[in-house]
């Protein structure tokens, strides 16, 4: 198995020696990742036993959930273009501090020739909370942290139908789906780990990272949309 690890330009690919189907592979793969101390970690969204539909591999999914490091999950449904063609980055914010992380992170990693497109979904229980939540205040924040990151990203506000899941609205976005909505071509969709409220709520009792799951959302949207995906981490 080939571990690619990103340290700041440099990328190094580590041979984990293992049997196939070894049940080490999975505490290999994050334990080595947070061992080196990488940005991200690159792996695909299925390994040696094949692709099944909507599900990602088992190394992948606890990977995503156990690196320190932000983690890439390329999908062989995604169309990246050639390396020196544009990218579009597609940021889903949910107001969270992980969503800023997400827009730091690919301030950092975009180029000038990229584009960046910040997307807020709101449900209508969002837009009847409290003030924090409420879109307009996302919407601000959204531009301070943009501006502060001193990078130009499209910016829009969808609301969530009635009686459509998050996760579906997200990725009808992300697969050129938006139906009049927003309509993204784009070839990284990156989510914020805040977003994933299971990670977060199991840090906030303080439960060891090998109890840590994926929310609902992001679980849902990462298996099911086209584009590769950036899981950003702080």
């Amino acid at each position: 198995a080939h571990l690619c690890v990103c340290v700041y330009q440099r990328v190094r690919v580590l041979n984990c020696i293992m049997p196939p189907y070894s049940p080490l592979s999975m505490p290999s793969f994050y334990s080595v990742t947070n061992a080196v101390g990488t940005n991200f970690l690159v792996l695909g969204s299925y390994g040696i036993k094949g692709k099944k539909p909507s599900v990602l591999g088992s190394c992948t999914d606890v990977s995503v959930r156990r690196v320190f490091a932000s983690t890439i999950i390329v999908k062989d449904t995604s169309d990246i273009k050639g390396r020196k063609d544009a990218k579009t980055f597609l940021v889903m914010h949910d107001g969270s501090h992980g969503s800023s992380s997400a827009i730091r992170l690919v301030s950092h990693v975009m180029r000038p020739t990229d584009t960046m497109v910040v997307v807020h979904c709101s449900t209508e229980s969002s837009r009847m909370g409290d003030r924090e939540r409420h879109p307009a205040a996302v919407m601000d924040r959204i531009n301070s942290e943009v501006i502060a990151c001193g990078v130009n990203a499209q910016q829009h506000h969808v609301e969530v139908r009635v009686g459509e899941m998050v996760s579906e609205t997200i990725t009808h976005i992300a697969n050129g789906l938006g139906e009049g909505k927003v309509n993204v071509d784009c070839d990284f969709l990156v989510l914020g780990v805040d977003g994933m409220s299971a990670y977060r709520e199991a840090k906030e009792v303080g439960l060891p990272d090998d109890a840590l799951v994926m929310g609902s959302v992001t679980d849902s949207v990462i298996k099911r949309c086209r584009p590769s995906v950036i899981i950003a981490k702080p």
